[in-house]
């Protein structure tokens, strides 16, 4: 599987903030198996020492987050300890991707 587009983006309130990473899958991918990558990269990350105290709740996979001519999008997101959502979202990218490509 690859991905064809990623994006990101944050939410933030007083108490949490919100990791978002989207992926526009290619139309015809297993979404299945992308989803269970992605469940699997995210609690990858989840349980990294170094990264886990970011986390206030599990990673979420959203599958069919939108459609368009360019593929299926599927969005990731975590809620954060507040400002920790762009070290969070960066691993989860990066895990996410490499699950993806394999």
């Amino acid at each position: 599987m690859s991905s064809a587009s990623v994006s990101g983006d944050s939410d933030v309130t007083r108490d949490w903030s919100r990791a978002v990473v989207d992926f526009t899958l290619p139309l015809g991918t297993d979404l299945t198996a992308a989803e269970a990558a992605l469940r699997a990269a995210a609690e990858q990350v989840r349980a990294d020492p170094g990264l886990a105290a970011y986390f206030v709740a599990a990673p979420e996979v959203i599958p069919w987050n939108n459609v368009s001519d360019a593929g299926v999008q599927v969005r990731l997101t975590a809620r954060t300890t507040p400002g920790e959502q762009t070290i969070v979202a960066r691993a989860l990218r990066r895990a996410a991707t490499l699950a993806l490509r394999s």
